[in-house]
């Protein structure tokens, strides 16, 4: 199936709802990003927060995050506790919680025991690499 790219002109549907758009008055602020969708789709565009934060459960989720929360948690408790600085359990024991909350985020009732077994291995191998990637252990 071919792709086609929305462009900012008259007569096209930018926003999704199968109408053409309406060009943009004079001062009015540009769009946020373009899309691609496919010809013919309903998709909408994601709804945005105009709220900014930090961290959020989401971001959280994502690799770099978690082992930047992870390493950094073990910075400022040992520098909290010195016998934290050097203790290498902190950092492990954070990872698997930081991986124990991520996997109890993702249960739905309507997984199977496999699925949630499977999901289990797959967050403690995860929060083993999250452990490696804080002690700067690469593959």
């Amino acid at each position: 199936m071919r792709l086609k790219s929305l462009v900012m002109a008259e007569g096209r549907d930018l926003d999704g709802d199968g109408k053409p758009d309406k060009p943009a008055a004079a001062g009015a602020p540009a769009p946020r990003a373009l899309r691609v969708v496919a010809p013919g789709s309903t998709a909408k565009a994601p709804a945005t927060s105009g709220v900014g934060v930090f961290i959020t459960p989401q971001s959280i989720m994502t690799f770099p995050v978690a082992s930047g929360a992870v390493f950094a948690t073990w910075k400022v408790f040992g520098t909290i506790f010195p016998a934290i600085a050097t203790n290498k359990a902190f950092p492990l024991a954070t990872s698997f919680l930081i991986g124990g909350v991520i996997f109890y985020g993702s249960l739905t009732p309507k997984m199977t025991n496999r699925d949630k077994a499977i999901g289990f291995l797959v967050a403690l191998l995860n929060s083993v690499y999250l452990t490696a990637s804080v002690f700067g252990i690469s593959p």
